[in-house]
């Protein structure tokens, strides 16, 4: 997971992750053509809504790679909340607050680092 953010308010977060198919409830006996529009519906009904999420899946491995971007300058906040792609404790009044996402971050275990 990577941000871009300008002092405290994040402005981009790119999300990469690797999901089976059968997490996405696909049959993986489809052919490549057909296994790639199955994956491309079950993302657009996850993030396709959403605003200023863009949503980009490959097959590596016999996995799906999945690549999540928010533009925090475009999204509704409260979509991102609901969606389940933001906590309500990482947002500041009017922005998503980095630090705030960092110490979430931390709490849910994962190791961050400012660079």
């Amino acid at each position: 997971m990577s941000f871009v953010a300008v002092g405290d308010m994040l402005q981009q977060q790119t999300q990469v992750f690797y999901m089976t198919y059968e997490d996405l409830g696909i049959n993986e006996g489809l052919n490549h053509d057909d296994l790639l529009k199955a994956i491309n519906e079950k993302l657009a009904q996850s993030y396709g809504a959403l605003q200023g999420v863009d949503v980009v899946s490959s097959l590596e491995d016999n996995r799906v790679k999945v690549t999540v971007s928010i533009d925090y300058n475009q999204a509704n906040i409260q979509a991102l909340i609901d969606a389940g792609l933001l906590h309500e404790g990482e947002v500041e009044t009017k922005y998503v607050s980095l630090g705030k996402t960092q110490k979430q971050l931390e709490d849910d275990g994962f190791a961050c680092t400012v660079q």
